[in-house]
């Protein structure tokens, strides 16, 4: 990302940084402030680029973020095989949802029932669109904890 920031035009840098004037990290130790317009313009392409998206030149217009519509996770069998399902709210109509406010979906492989935080997750993939008020990431689980 940082190649791609040095290719920017002087203009389009200006407007980065304008914009990340009003976007603050987030608070570690009580502390937060505002980004500078490298941090931003890596930080938002990074996470298309990981969604399979195509990269921002320009900046966008600060977006708002509707409700998480995700409420719960399941693990169960299902005519013998695990089914993993995150289900999702009945409140928020899937298909009103901005067409790129995508949610990311994030896993980590099974740890002890004694372990009180794991950092160590992958990203699974973008959910798919819910069946019956479930998401269903079985296929993506295994395929990125291998």
């Amino acid at each position: 990302m940082s190649g791609l920031w040095n290719k920017l035009a002087e203009e389009q840098r200006a407007e980065w940084r304008r914009l990340a004037e009003e976007v603050h990290s987030r608070p570690k130790l009580g502390q937060s402030g505002p980004l500078d317009g490298c941090q931003l313009f890596k930080k938002l392409n990074s996470v298309l680029a990981t969604c399979g998206r195509e990269l921002l030149l320009d900046p966008p217009p600060l977006p708002r973020f509707g409700p998480n519509p995700v409420k719960g996770f399941e693990a169960r069998m299902d005519e013998g095989k695990m089914v993993l399902k995150l289900q999702v709210t009945r409140r928020v109509r899937w298909e009103a949802r901005p067409p790129l406010e995508d949610i990311m979906a994030f896993g980590w492989t099974p740890c002890n029932a004694g372990t009180a935080k794991n950092g160590l997750y992958a990203f699974l993939g973008v959910l798919p669109a819910p069946v019956d008020w479930e998401s269903d990431i079985t296929a993506t689980y295994p395929a990125k904890l291998r």
